[in-house]
């Protein structure tokens, strides 16, 4: 299979039936055994199930800065990934890395929208270059602007790709979240990314202690009162929430922390010995 969009594959694929006769008369051939077994209706069917999927299916672009790469954070990427993708399907996920994939890379379940050959330096502290840095902004404001729509979300997988995401934000018109994690987000943050993190539709960190980091250096507004539970909800014992690690995603910046400093009521002092009234 080749990618639709690319219109050098399509060209090359044209000049292959001209070159090639066999080839066209096997796609002749096959072409009419496709359509005896297809009836107006199925074609209907089909023709409204893509309509109704695309238009209701949202279309995740991921700006990220090394999915290939190993560590935590390359780890967290690619675990995104894939749960975007089992969830909303491959074709519905785009990807846009700051570094291009290692020789023996594994697929990613997305589509690599762009991507640019090289990979860091050991002794460079992965800095980013300027120019790989425009070019890179470049490709995601041009993805961000194929791919806007109603159902587009824009997902910065770093702290310092937020103001990229917002950038991509006001050019297309799709909200963006930022997923912030790892020490870069636990303070000294520049302020492009602070205003970036602002105006993003979702701010989600992947532990509490990320979470309480990022909200003063951000100076993040104060998340909104979680409504009292039901009575029914009250009787019943509540599970208690991981403090860190994976899995715990967003409801530190969603949640208030609320002190639970209550004076305990005095018990009721009772007289094992009752003597009645006379």
């Amino acid at each position: 299979l080749e990618d639709p969009e690319d219109h050098r594959a399509l060209a090359r694929l044209i000049l292959r039936v001209f070159d090639e006769p066999g080839l066209a008369e096997d796609l002749g051939e096959e072409g009419r055994v496709l359509a005896e077994r297809c009836s107006w209706d199925a074609n209907a069917e089909r023709a409204a199930a893509l309509i109704e999927h695309e238009a209701t299916t949202p279309r995740v672009l991921v700006l990220a800065p090394d999915p290939w790469g190993t560590g935590g954070i390359e780890r967290a990427t690619r675990t995104l990934i894939q749960a975007l993708a089992d969830r909303y399907g491959a074709e519905r996920v785009g990807l846009v890395p700051v570094w291009g994939p290692t020789p023996k890379a594994e697929l990613l379940p997305c589509r690599v929208l762009w991507t640019l050959p090289g990979r860091p330096s050991p002794g460079d502290g992965r800095r980013v270059g300027l120019w790989r840095k425009v070019t890179c902004t470049v490709a995601a404001l041009r993805a961000a602007r194929r791919w806007r729509g109603p159902n587009t979300v824009i997902v910065a997988a770093h702290v310092h790709l937020g103001p990229a995401a917002w950038c991509c934000h006001v050019l297309s018109g799709a909200p963006f979240g930022v997923w912030v994690y790892g020490r870069e987000a636990w303070g000294g943050l520049r302020t492009s990314v602070v205003q970036s993190l602002r105006r993003a539709r979702a701010v989600f960190a992947i532990s509490t202690f990320t979470a309480d980091a990022v909200r003063p250096a951000a100076a993040l507004p104060p998340p909104p009162p979680t409504p009292p539970p039901p009575a029914c909800a009250q009787k019943q014992k509540k599970p208690q929430t991981p403090r860190g690690g994976w899995g715990s995603f967003c409801a530190p910046l969603s949640t208030p922390r609320t002190p639970t400093n209550k004076t305990p009521a005095p018990k009721k002092s009772q007289n094992k010995h009752h003597t009645p009234n006379t």
